[in-house]
């Protein structure tokens, strides 16, 4: 990703939509609109879709048996 923040961690935090607190299965990364995303590990693209929840929806799964979701995207190309 072209220049992202890391703004929450994987493990217990607060729902900022609930406002509870829960397990985050995930890394979540800001950046700016129009940001590029890169893919972390060869592999190839399992799925597109579009989420009620998540927006434009990527997953990727990696040559070493890993699946990487890309979420809240704004193109998937």
């Amino acid at each position: 990703m072209d220049d992202g923040v890391i703004t929450s961690l994987c493990g217990s935090r607060t729902n900022p939509v609930l406002d509870v607190d829960e397990y985050h299965n995930g890394l979540d990364i800001a950046a700016e609109e129009g940001s590029n995303v890169y893919a972390v590990r060869s592999g190839y693209v399992s799925d597109v879709h579009v989420s009620d929840t998540y927006g434009n929806v990527m997953s990727f799964e990696t040559d070493d048996g890993y699946t990487i979701t890309y979420n809240h995207l704004q193109k998937i190309f």
